[in-house]
């Protein structure tokens, strides 16, 4: 079953770094920008880094697959949606 996960990064991102922790180091959890992403990412333990497009604010949702008893998503940046301050 998926389960939402909100993000502690700014409302206008739309790209979130991350770095991810799974118990035990041979779980895997799938991670998804909505709840009906066809295309979800494979989260391999113990741990790493990645980054995924955001379509909700804040928000992507994960499921974890058998197995797997532990899993945190840590963010560490983030990219905006603010466009660039034009030229005068």
């Amino acid at each position: 079953m998926k389960q939402k996960t909100v993000l502690n990064i700014s409302e206008t991102a739309l790209v979130a770094l991350f770095r991810w922790e799974i118990t035990p180091p041979e779980g895997c959890v799938l991670l998804f920008r909505t709840e009906t992403d066809p295309s979800p990412q494979e989260l391999i333990g113990p741990a790493g880094e990645g980054s995924i497009e955001l379509v909700e604010p804040c928000t992507v949702y994960f499921e974890r697959l058998p197995g797997t008893e532990g899993f945190k998503l840590f963010p560490k940046e983030f990219r905006d949606s603010r466009p660039p301050l034009a030229d005068k």
